[in-house]
């Protein structure tokens, strides 16, 4: 039981850590896009960092669909 009490504290801790992240303005995702695509890593990890609430809403959506 104790390990499953981890876990959900993991999972709670980076969700809420995800949920920090700042949203990028269309324009923001351009210029890192582009930054990008000239091989700045950083701006790769920027643009995955800003979009990962979305996938975890696809993905509670998905189970949530399973599950029904």
């Amino acid at each position: 039981m104790e390990a499953v009490s981890f876990e959900a504290d993991v999972v709670r801790l980076y969700l809420n850590d995800i949920s920090n992240k700042p949203l990028l303005t269309k324009e923001d995702e351009i210029q890192y896009s582009r930054k990008f695509l000239r091989g700045d890593t950083n701006a790769k990890k920027i643009l995955v960092e800003s979009n990962l609430r979305l996938v975890v809403s696809i993905a509670k959506n998905i189970v949530h669909q399973n599950f029904h």
